[in-house]
Formats: C-alpha cells, structure tokens, sequence
C-alpha cells in the first residue's frame, strides 16, 4: 500500500497480471486498472464499501474494499481483498491515521492537507446552513 496526493494506492500481482486499486480518501473517488488500463472508476462519496467484479484469465474475480466498521471510516482504515474464482488470494491493508503518527516531511504534509479540508469542510457547512436559514 502506498499513499500519493492523498490517494491510497492497492497493488496486487497476479498469474503475470498487475491489479492496481486507488482511492482518493477526500473525494471517494477509486480508479481499478488492470495491467495499466483502467477497467473501471467509481464515485463513493462515503468510500465505506466497494466491490469491482470482472475477469482475469477467463476466471470471475472481484476486489472488495471495506472500512475496518464506523472507526476505520473516521481513521481511513480499510482492508483490501482480491478474490479470484471463488477463493481469496490476497489481502491489502490502509491505515491513513497510522501514516499521519509517522515523522518526517510525509506527515507534515498530511497534516497540513488534514487541517485544509476540516477547514474547507467547515466554510461549507457554514454557507450551507446560512442559505438554507435565508
């Protein structure tokens, strides 16, 4: 699992085929490429749970993508799982508040971008209730 521009990024390796998940934490936008094509992209404003189904090697496979319950929606904690006919075949882990505890330059960033959209989040919640009271 890797992390770039706030995007949590899922790699599998399978039968000499690469499966790629991204997830924009902020915008609940996922993108499912396999082998560099994208095979689908999804809009999940709350990103909670996701499946893709489609077909690798004439075999049905699906990824499900599920927050770890009501906490891990709050701390961005999700498991990852890829399930080729039938059977489970690899799992991934993402865990966005355990990124944010880490030092360096990685976690000055994400506090920075964390605090930008609590207060963008905010303004908008402010506006929206001023136009809905007038």
């Amino acid at each position: 699992m890797s992390k770039k521009n706030a995007r949590m990024i899922s790699v599998f390796d399978y039968a000499d085929h690469v499966i790629r998940l991204e997830v924009c934490l902020f915008s609940g936008r996922e993108w499912l490429y396999l082998d560099e094509q994208l095979l689908e992209q999804k809009w999940n404003l709350l990103s909670c749970h996701s499946r893709y189904h489609f077909v690798l090697d004439g075999k049905p496979a699906e990824i499900k993508l599920a927050a770890k319950g009501f906490s891990g929606v709050l701390r961005g904690a999700y498991d990852i799982q890829l399930f080729v006919d039938g059977q489970l075949v690899d799992t991934d882990q993402f865990d966005y508040m355990a990124m944010l505890q880490q030092p360096g330059p990685k976690r000055r960033q994400a506090l920075q971008q964390f605090a930008l959209y609590v207060i963008a989040g905010f303004a908008f919640g402010f506006a929206l209730s001023w136009l809905i009271k007038h």
